[in-house]
């Protein structure tokens, strides 16, 4: 039995530099909630701590089935401003990639499984898709997240136009650093905005 590390597998998506690089994303199986308002809220923690209990579950499921083991990825998560221009009430999406063999038929058994030993509002709304991100483009910024703001403005304001690209899809933030455990100036976030060519 083998052991899926996306890290190891998929180095591009987990690694940046302070500048702003192209990659091509393929098309992924996410464990994924939506929601709306500030990650520091409840409700983004409880989606968080669904998708966290989830993943562990299937984990240890194929593991115990003699199936492909995995180890859980870094958490993710899109966010959208555009509706009221503040990170207070934004759109978002919180999600956990998982293996290509993960099925929504086994997604929905240890749902059942979990809710039935531990409670969780947002167990009922998971969902198991396939997201489609393709081009785009990938920095890392290490520090705290209420600094990424003028990075992420620079990107749309400047670079984005200046290399004949447009946006396609919400800001995505990868969480490389676990922020009960970093101090706030180490955190790693790898930032990621999807986009296609224009010219």
């Amino acid at each position: 039995m083998s052991t899926i590390d996306f890290k190891k597998e998929l180095p591009e998506l987990y690694k940046g530099k302070a500048d702003w690089v192209e990659v091509k994303v393929p098309p992924r199986k996410m464990l994924w909630l939506d929601g709306r308002g500030n990650p520091n809220a409840p409700e983004f923690g409880e989606a968080v701590g669904a998708l966290y209990s989830i993943a562990y579950g299937l984990k240890f499921f194929y593991k115990k089935a003699a199936r492909d083991d995995f180890k859980v990825p870094p958490l993710e998560a899109l966010w959208d401003i555009r509706r009221s221009n503040t990170i207070d009430d934004a759109d978002w999406s919180a999600m956990l990639p998982v293996p290509d063999f993960v099925t929504k038929k086994n997604v929905a058994a240890i749902v059942a499984s979990v809710s039935a030993k531990k409670s969780n509002s947002r167990f009922a709304d998971l969902q198991l898709i396939t997201y489609k991100e393709g081009l785009s483009l990938q920095c890392l910024f290490v520090g705290p997240y209420r600094d990424e703001a003028p990075v992420i403005a620079d990107l749309h304001d400047n670079v984005i136009p200046e290399r004949g690209l447009e946006e396609t899809g919400w800001h995505h933030e990868i969480y490389l650093s676990d922020p009960n455990k970093s101090a706030p100036e180490k955190l790693k976030t790898l930032l990621r905005q999807p986009v296609k060519r224009i010219r």
